[in-house]
């Protein structure tokens, strides 16, 4: 059992040959730091990732209310109107009243149309945003991982 934890010794020391004690130290704690750094970077662009994926659900749930408050104030206003005019004695079938509560019922078609596509074109920003952030934290990882590299090549030369 020693002989093979001699072997191992001789054979880090062989690969640390001309960086001394000091320097296999610095290695080590260099690798620790890199690695390290590397771990953060790649929980730090899940977490960013996560919220943005969260604000996109959270986009997409006030749109659904927004729907619904827009569906229930058209509705509300076409009974007003057609109540009025009932009281007014105008006939509904045809003509200007029917226009009327029909404009009222296309504007707020309209308005909820628009309301979507906002919604929809934000929520795709924000899903967007979540990749490039997850993508992000990856890619700093690498570099760090990489400068490692370069840091211990140049002290191993």
């Amino acid at each position: 059992m020693a002989s093979g934890t001699a072997a191992a010794t001789v054979a880090t020391t062989g690969l640390m040959a001309g960086v001394g004690v000091g320097g296999a130290a610095m290695m080590d704690m260099g690798m620790l730091g890199s690695a390290f750094s590397a771990y953060s970077s790649i929980q730090q662009g899940n977490a960013q990732s996560d919220m943005f994926n969260y604000q996109a659900e959270v986009t997409q749930q006030q749109n659904d209310l927004a729907t619904y408050d827009r569906l229930q104030k058209a509705d509300r206003l076409m009974s007003s109107q057609t109540a009025q005019f009932g009281a007014m004695g105008t006939e509904f079938a045809g003509g200007s009243a029917q226009d009327v509560v029909a404009r009222t019922a296309s504007d707020a078609q309209f308005d909820i149309f628009n309301d979507t596509f906002t919604s929809t074109t934000n929520q795709g920003a924000l899903r967007t945003s979540a990749k490039s952030a997850r993508q992000t934290g990856r890619t700093n990882a690498a570099a760090s991982l990489l400068d490692f590299g370069t840091k211990a090549g140049s002290i191993l030369a």
